[in-house]
């Protein structure tokens, strides 16, 4: 049997860290270790992980200066010992049967094994229907250029120490940090698989405005630097169409960051610019792949009643341009 080394990445976790842990002990296959790096908290992060230490083959490593999740993981990964990896982040849950299903998964196929999670709102509501990144997983020939558009992959996967040295590990970025890792990964030759059933909790909390921009400025960040350095011809055809879609939807949000400040003109303008700079009809008005294109020249063209509907009913307003 393969030795699995558990990772987990924590910034001022303490209020959920121990939850994740307990998931981890509960593992019907045990994990041979598990690897905390504590980001720098300021909480006490470090304290919750080391009272797991008598229940887990536990190591904590605390790094003093804070460096973002990718450099947490890479920290952990390079203290671990294991030939498989699985990634946990440190306020979701897994199921008892979820390390056992995810290496069996691996036994089968190979490459990277995508977990499968419900959506978990603590306190208010579990889904009923996983939380899918990749709804309709592309056939590997396909895969090379898919994830180059959205992210296959979620966290709680499993993949080889082999194919994570091959790929070139976690590297410095803050946000998007496991996207850039599963696109060289795809790019190595490892095919995508998901789990079979939903083997654990993905913990969903409301998204802030800056929240989201953080996350289009990762990936953001991870295009252009894949694209200055790592790929050419088709595949740079494809991650200049996703940058420029993500630029457009990064001036969409400071279109609603506007309107929510009151700053009339300057919204217009900013949904008109991301109108124009993605011009796709396809995906409609909801949803994560929705048209940029409809969004902002919706709000743009119909002005009066997307600034009625923004002052009676702002929640409704940012889940649309959300998508």
């Amino acid at each position: 049997m393969s030795r699995l080394s558990v990772i987990i990445a924590a910034f001022n976790a303490g209020e959920d860290l121990s939850t994740a842990l307990a998931s981890v002990a509960a593992q019907r296959r045990p994990a041979d270790e598990v690897i905390v790096v504590d980001d720098a908290s300021t909480d006490d992060t470090v304290a919750i992980a080391k009272a797991w230490s008598d229940h887990l083959p536990l190591e904590v490593v605390r790094l003093e200066v804070n460096g973002g999740a990718g450099v947490a993981r890479r920290e952990a990964v390079a203290c671990s010992t294991g030939d498989l990896l699985c990634i946990l982040d440190a306020d979701d849950y897994w199921f008892p049967d979820h390390l056992a299903i995810m290496e069996r998964s691996h036994e089968r196929h190979g490459g990277i094994i995508s977990s499968n999670l419900l959506h978990w709102i603590p306190d208010v509501v579990v889904g009923r229907e996983p939380w899918v990144i990749a709804p309709d997983l592309p056939p590997p020939e396909r895969q090379r250029s898919v994830i180059l558009e959205r992210t296959l992959v979620p966290t709680g996967s499993l993949f080889t120490r082999g194919l994570y040295d091959e790929a070139g590990g976690y590297r410095h970025f803050r946000r998007s940090q496991d996207w850039d890792l599963w696109i060289r990964m795809v790019r190595c030759g490892a095919v995508v698989t998901k789990a079979p059933c939903p083997t654990g909790l993905y913990r969903r909390t409301p998204t802030s405005l800056s929240g989201n921009f953080q996350y289009l400025t990762g990936d953001i960040e991870v295009l252009e630097d894949l694209l200055a350095h790592v790929l050419s011809g088709a595949d740079a055809r494809v991650a200049r169409r996703t940058l420029r879609r993500r630029r457009a939807k990064q001036a969409l949000l400071e279109g609603l960051t506007s309107a929510e400040a009151g700053n009339t003109s300057a919204a217009r303008r900013q949904f008109a610019r991301a109108a124009l700079m993605d011009r796709r009809l396809a995906g409609g008005l909801r949803g994560s792949d929705a048209s940029v294109f409809l969004q902002g020249g919706a709000a743009l063209v119909a002005w009066p009643a997307f600034r009625h509907a923004w002052e009676t009913n702002r929640a409704d307003i940012r889940r649309l341009l959300r998508g």
